[in-house]
Formats: structure tokens, sequence, C-alpha cells
């Protein structure tokens, strides 16, 4: 089954009343939500939804990526099983500007592509079509964390999502729609755990100390951290990885750190530089997502590559 991606226009210079469409979403799809089996966790860190690239084109077309991945999970589920549930993380600076003035959350000028209420509303029309494609073969857990360009947009689009999908049975859920068992995040709403089998991942956006996070985890979901025995932190923020190990599944592309028995692992960004980053030779993400298997025992099992 090959899933299409609906056409958007983001030439358009009307504005749709995009309030009137942010509504409660109605889904009939009947399920049971599983709690065992394996997950495909597709993280995205550092899209930087409506800069203007330096060479004058828009940002990454991150919703074909995506569903290159799906595409390749259902092939993948066919043929090998398991797979019950999609975890999508965007973990900071989803969005390139923090409100009407154009600028980062500090106030740092940024180029881009469109006036603030028309980014929001190109966004939620891309993540509404992502959604629905998805949950036509995945249950679908969805975490939105903010970073230095987007904290106010990220906490508010996070928000505005969870009430979105607060009435369809329970098929999406977003942030703390995904219950306490799960999902827990501090208190400033800049960090995120989410609990799969014995596996726990902590999403942060990488612009603090790896120590000081890694110190966090104990105190801000200590129950998730005494039932895990696989801890991953992902973190994004610079937009490039580093080679550090070639052998270990799952972080041959990205530098792996470990401290206290976390392991830390940089995430590329998949948005083409602007003119700020190739002056100042902030390069080196990649053009592609990754999709991690993770098994709830035995943690990653297998990567899928978007194309």
């Amino acid at each position: 089954m090959i899933i299409k991606r609906k056409e958007i226009n983001y030439d358009s210079i009307s504005i749709p009343d995009w309030i009137n469409e942010i509504v409660p979403v109605k889904l009939n799809r009947d399920f049971k939500r599983s709690i065992e089996g394996r997950m495909l966790y597709i993280p995205i860190f550092d899209l930087h939804f409506g800069k203007r690239n330096s060479d004058g084109s828009i940002a990454t077309d991150w919703t074909e990526k995506v569903l290159s991945i799906i595409n390749k999970s259902i092939i993948y589920h066919k043929n090998i099983g398991c797979i019950n549930k999609v975890l999508l993380v965007f973990g900071g600076d989803t969005f390139n500007y923090d409100g009407i003035y154009g600028g980062t959350t500090k106030g740092t000028p940024q180029e881009n592509i469109s006036g603030f209420k028309q980014m929001v509303y190109n966004f939620v029309k891309d993540f509404k079509s992502i959604v629905n494609s998805i949950i036509k073969s995945y249950e679908l857990d969805i975490i939105i964390i903010p970073g230095n360009h987007d904290h106010n947009t990220s906490i508010t689009m996070a928000t505005l999502l969870e009430q979105m999908y607060s009435d369809c049975n329970n098929l999406v859920r977003v942030n703390k729609a995904i219950g306490n068992k799960l999902y827990s995040e501090s208190l400033s709403g800049t960090r995120a755990y989410y609990l799969r089998g014995k596996v726990l991942l902590q999403i942060h956006h990488g612009d603090i100390d790896i120590k000081r996070v890694t110190n966090a985890i104990k105190h801000e979901c200590k129950s998730f951290y005494v039932a895990a025995n696989k801890i991953f932190s992902d973190y994004g923020h610079l937009h490039h990885k580093k080679i550090k190990s070639e052998n270990y599944i799952g972080f041959n592309k990205g530098e792996v750190v470990e401290y206290d028995g976390v392991v830390f692992r940089q995430r590329g960004s998949i948005s083409i530089s602007d003119s700020y980053h190739d002056r100042n030779a902030y390069i080196g993400g990649d053009d592609y997502l990754t999709g991690e298997i993770i098994d709830d025992k035995k943690g990653i099992v297998d990567i899928l590559y978007s194309e």
C-alpha cells in the first residue's frame, strides 16, 4: 500500500480562517490499543518549518520523508510483523521563528517564507495529513517540545493539538494525553520522557549541558528510570551528526556519548541551511529521516531510512 501526500499550496496569499478548523477530530477506526510488540520511532529535530533557505527555496518537505518511512514500515510489518504503534517526536525548533515579528524566542531575526499566521496554518495542514495517513495502519503517539527558536509556538502548538485530538478514542495522543504510565515531562515542558517496555527515551532540544540533563532524569521521572534497562537521550540543536561508532546499531550515523548509564544521541536536521548557517558552517545535516524499530525488551532492532 502506497500512501500519497495531499498537495498543499504554500504560495497562497489568502489566509484561511484556520482558527475555525482547529476543533476536536472524530476518528472512527476500531482498534484495541496494544501494549506489547514493537514500535516505530520517528524523531524530527530542527525542522525549522517556515524558513527560507540560502538558495531562496522553502524548507525540506518533511511530510514526504515521514510517509516514506511509514510506507517502508508497512512492508516491514507484513514481512516481520509486530509493529503496533508509531511515536512521532518533534524535538524543538520545529518552527523557524516564534511570533509575529519573525525572530527566535530571544528575538534574533530570521529569514522566513511567510507571516506567522500562514506558517501555523501550513504546518497544521501538513500535520493533519500525516496523522490521517499514519492512523490507517498504526496507533500514534506524538511528542512536541520547544527549542530556542520556537519556545512559545511549540508549547502552544502542543496544547492545541492535544485538544484537537482529544475526542478520537485515544487513537492519536499528544504529550500529556499519552498518560502518566508512558509519558512524563519537566515542569517547563522542555524535556519529555517516554517509556516503551524496558526502553526509556528522553527528548530534549540539546541546548543544556548533558550532565545536568542526565541528573534531571532521576528526579523528573524516577519510576521510568527504575523500570528501564536501556535509556536513550536524544537531542538536536547543532543541525549535524558526528561519526562516533560504526558498529553500534542505531548510532552508526550519529554521535554516541554515554554518561552515567544514559546513551546520548545527537540528531541531525533535515532542514537545508539558510544564509546564516551557511556563513557560519552550521552544515552537515542529513536529507533523510530515520525510523527506529524499538522492541519492548530488546531495544533498537532495526532502522528504516526515508527516501
